[in-house]
């Protein structure tokens, strides 16, 4: 089978001008994300993962009040990974580029390239950057460390793949991966 990784970093986007988006959010879409029938490993940045823990719990109990929550046969693993800043700094190479980031995006000649698109938080949020690149990061990450839910040291799973932690919105009840 494949197993999904997926990560939420908190970067404050509840408090942005625009693409605006809050933890609250993310959450609701993760309670739909916990129902799919896959393995997933999931890294929540460590000031969510008691919420995270209880919507695992919620969704996979039958007391959900999503579509298909709890019935038929039993879920597949879903491993919860907390994780902080110094976690990145050890373990995701691409945050170890959030300096060079923050340094290129002070530049005026690349405020000026930019300018067009100024709203737009890859052009002046270095961690929004780093963290959306990080996903190769955590996919590699997962691997090594035996997708935490068998005594395999490595690779329990054939394959490993991506989702977007809010990806799958709770509006929008018909999108849902195929059952095979």
């Amino acid at each position: 089978p494949v197993a999904f990784v997926t990560n939420f970093y908190d970067i404050n986007r509840g408090d942005w001008n625009h693409w605006q988006r809050t933890s609250d959010t993310y959450m609701e879409c993760f309670r739909v994300l916990a129902r799919v029938r896959v393995p997933l490993i999931v890294y929540i940045h460590d000031t969510h993962y008691e919420r995270a823990r209880d919507i695992c719990a919620e969704e996979r109990s039958g007391s959900g009040s999503g579509s298909g929550s709890g019935t038929g046969s039993a879920y597949p693993p879903l491993t919860l990974v907390p994780y902080n800043e110094a976690f990145l700094k050890e373990h995701i190479r691409s945050w170890s580029y959030l300096e060079t980031e923050a340094g290129i995006m002070s530049t005026e000649q690349y405020r000026e390239w930019t300018r067009a698109r100024s709203t737009c938080p890859e052009t002046h949020n270095p961690k929004y950057n780093c963290i959306n690149h990080a996903k190769i990061d955590f996919v590699r990450h997962a691997m090594q460390h035996g997708g935490f839910v068998t005594d395999d040291t490595q690779y329990p799973y054939p394959y490993y793949g991506w989702v977007d932690f809010g990806y799958l919105k709770p509006d929008e009840v018909g999108r849902t991966f195929p059952p095979n």
